[in-house]
């Protein structure tokens, strides 16, 4: 089965995939984005990570990092399963390190469950109208051991002047590439691009990012008034990487808080472009070829319909879904 959570209310929402306790690991980072608004909406908001234990006993050593800044180690003891611990700052918690220690003599290192985000948050580039949009982030993080070196960054649709990103490395001396041209080099818990601004740099057409060891990939849509039709809020997803696709994939759109337009990208090599379906019917919209992206080819496609339903994609071959981007008028 495929599980989903969405939160939502007074004009806001945000969603994440739900992963199965068996792929859950030790070893996290929190991902966010630069905290500001707020004020917005009247909502007080935060930076912010969540940890749930899977199991009785569990001990969580926690390192962290606020704009980019490594503060001091502390631990944290979850005595049952399910227990929570909730951390919140005023700037951005990417980076902050989050591992399962286990006690010596005691059980050992247990599966963590992390999300991580923000409460509220607006940002845009600085052709954008400032604070005109407010949302929540929010996503469960994949473990260190389920990264990769390979991505495909596909804008998503409505943001004709592309989308924010951050790339994440998990180890020392980690070399990042865009299109097969060096842009960083980065250490354990730093991101590319380095700023924490709400101005952010974009990418505007698909593009391969590349790692000589694992990274994770964000991307982001920005406020409403960044988006080439007026709609959308603050959003992240995380990406997977090429190398962990699927053959088919179940997905679920809502309709909360005003919704009016459900987007999803796909990449998919391009030889297995032609059997792509959703729900057993082929995409209206055309797959392209991604220039930078040898081999394999994009749909960026939107719902003609607004349902609140799961659909089905599937193909011959394995592709990558990036994630349903959700959009609205408020």
């Amino acid at each position: 089965m495929v599980a989903y959570a969405q939160q939502w209310g007074a004009a806001r929402s945000a969603a994440t995939l739900l992963l199965p306790t068996n792929v859950l690991g030790k070893k996290y980072y929190a991902t966010s984005f630069t905290q500001l608004g707020a004020s917005g909406g009247g909502q007080l908001a935060k930076s912010q990570f969540q940890i749930i234990a899977t199991k009785d006993n569990t001990v969580v050593k926690v390192t962290p990092r606020t704009n980019g800044v490594t503060g001091s180690s502390f631990v944290i003891n979850l005595p049952l399963a399910g227990d929570m611990y909730q951390y919140q700052a005023d700037q951005d918690l990417t980076g902050t390190l989050i591992e399962s220690t286990g006690v010596p003599g005691g059980a050992g290192c247990l599966p963590i469950a992390v999300f991580s985000g923000s409460s509220n948050i607006t940002f845009g580039t600085n052709s954008c109208a400032p604070g005109s949009s407010y949302d929540p982030l929010f996503q469960q993080q994949y473990p260190i051991s389920t990264w990769g070196k390979n991505f495909g960054f596909i804008p998503f649709g409505d943001y004709p002047n592309g989308n924010p990103y951050r790339v994440l490395a998990s180890e020392n001396n980690t070399n990042v590439f865009f299109d097969g041209f060096l842009v960083a080099t980065l250490n354990e818990g730093e991101i590319y691009p380095a700023a924490f601004t709400s101005s952010p740099v974009v990418l505007t057409v698909p593009t391969s990012i590349t790692a000589d060891k694992p990274i994770a990939v964000m991307q982001y849509a920005q406020l409403r008034d960044c988006s080439g039709s007026f709609n959308g809020d603050p959003d992240m997803v995380i990406l997977n990487p090429i190398e962990q696709n699927i053959d088919r994939i179940t997905i679920f759109t809502s309709t909360q808080q005003n919704i009016n337009r459900q987007w999803i990208n796909v990449l998919i090599k391009t030889i297995a472009a032609p059997t792509f379906t959703i729900d057993g019917v082929a995409p209206s919209t055309p797959f392209i070829p991604a220039p930078n992206i040898p081999g394999y080819s994009y749909l960026t496609y939107v719902f003609c319909q607004l349902y609140q339903v799961q659909n089905c994609p599937r193909a011959d071959s394995g592709f990558i879904l990036f994630d349903m981007v959700l959009t609205k008028s408020i």
